[in-house]
């Protein structure tokens, strides 16, 4: 139907004749503002747009699933389990639901906005959070700082879905964006080796009667230094390439990192290998002594490579998010 044919409901009628309300708030701390869509049955929607950094209080409900949306920023979830926080980073585009009858609460750093959802076979008023566990699991959490939820969350748990055949559940762990960079990471050392190879073996095929040589009327020490700084550069641009595949592909992983070292750290190693080795052979032709050249290989591939690693391991810590830590 187009737009024109829609009757507004307004504000009272939806209350009275449809128990939809519509209840706005903020806390007397002023730390976040709440836009509520609440029906009768115990649904609602919430917006919530945090001002300040903080924990909200802790709570569980016997019916009631309450999903979470990241409108923008990045949340932390708090579990009770046994008492303790198990906690977990989401952010923005990311989702999860919260199971009845479990304590849990959530992190707003300031700027966070978020969507919440309560769903299910739910009833008024479920929501519980004045008895003596959950007071002190709230206590329990706020003295989780901002950096320590960070660096202790776990980034995006395992999503457990409904399989189509006989409805048992299994683990979804790779979306979409998570298998396209995966295989742009593998595709890139695959370029990066066809193009070192070639290099040079038109390299060692290069010699002074050779027609190019003598069309550019160069010589040949000169056309061998451009065409390894040439490609050098071009292999250290697909590794620079690579290493921001990795980067995106953190963002789209949908289950806790393993502790094994992963063979991407390998990929990058030679990548960063065929470029150093090419851009330092330029540099050998003109004279460079040859301790200079496998000095050079060691410490320049060491580096690029340590640097790239560490950038990345703070990544998949969610160390690098533009966050304030508090005192």
């Amino acid at each position: 139907m187009s737009e024109g044919e829609w009757i507004p409901i307004s504000g009272d009628d939806a209350r009275k004749m449809h128990g939809v309300t519509c209840r706005h708030s903020y806390p007397k701390t002023k730390e976040e503002l709440r836009f509520r869509l609440e029906k009768n049955d115990g649904t609602m929607y919430i917006r919530t747009e945090a001002l300040k950094g903080g924990w909200q209080n802790s709570h569980w409900h016997k019916k009631v699933k309450e999903t979470y949306i990241v409108q923008s920023g990045w949340i932390g979830y708090a579990e009770s389990r046994g008492g303790e926080p198990e906690l977990y980073i989401y952010r923005e585009g990311e989702s999860f639901t919260t199971p009845p009858g479990v304590i849990h609460t959530v992190y707003l750093p300031a700027g966070a906005v978020i969507h919440t959802v309560k769903h299910g076979q739910a009833e008024v008023g479920d929501r519980y959070g004045d008895d003596d566990s959950t007071k002190a699991f709230t206590a329990r959490v706020r003295e989780i700082s901002d950096r320590a939820l960070l660096e202790r969350g776990t980034r995006a748990p395992a999503l457990t879905v409904l399989s189509a055949a006989g409805g048992e559940q299994h683990e979804k762990k790779y979306g979409a964006a998570y298998m396209h960079f995966d295989t742009l990471i593998w595709q890139v050392p695959a370029w990066a080796t066809g193009i070192f190879a070639i290099v040079f073996a038109g390299m060692s095929q290069l010699q002074t009667s050779s027609p190019m040589v003598n069309f550019i009327n160069l010589e040949t020490k000169t056309i061998l230094a451009g065409s390894a700084s040439l490609f050098g550069l071009m292999l250290a641009v697909l590794s620079y390439a690579l290493y921001r595949f990795r980067w995106h592909q953190i963002d789209a992983k949908l289950y806790e990192a393993s502790k094994h070292i992963s063979p991407q750290i390998f990929l990058q190693f030679i990548v960063n290998v065929q470029a150093v080795v090419l851009i330092l052979f330029a540099l050998r032709v003109f004279g460079f002594p040859i301790s200079f050249f496998i000095s050079g290989v060691f410490v320049g591939v060491g580096g690029f490579t340590a640097l790239q690693e560490w950038r990345l391991y703070r990544k998949g810590k969610g160390t690098d998010l533009p966050v304030k830590p508090t005192s």
